[in-house]
């Protein structure tokens, strides 16, 4: 499967890496950033859902981070792809990378 790669600036400037395993599912790969004790990988799983809103936002993923052994946020948190980024309720914002 296609994989595409992003850059988290709120949490140590980390890769992730997010690869599609079914026609609205989807798998992160993520390295626990300098915000974190715990090191190595981490995962979470995306759904691609119909567009909502939430708190004046519309968001199409609600990604679920409940396998991280460490989470610095809440387990499920809703997001908006758009172009080349990744737009999270807490604020944060992924970049898309190519290389």
């Amino acid at each position: 499967m296609k994989q595409q790669y992003y850059y988290d600036p709120k949490h140590g400037g980390c890769l992730r890496v997010i690869t599609k395993e079914g026609p609205k599912q989807f798998r992160i790969k993520g390295a626990y950033g300098s915000d974190e004790k715990e090191t190595g990988y981490w995962f979470a799983n995306i759904e691609e859902i119909d567009m909502i809103e939430k708190n004046e936002t519309k968001y199409n993923l609600i990604v679920d981070f409940s396998e991280k052994k460490e989470i610095t946020h809440s387990k499920k948190l809703y997001a908006r792809k758009d172009r080349r980024k990744i737009y999270w309720e807490d604020g944060n914002i992924w970049k898309q990378l190519y290389f």
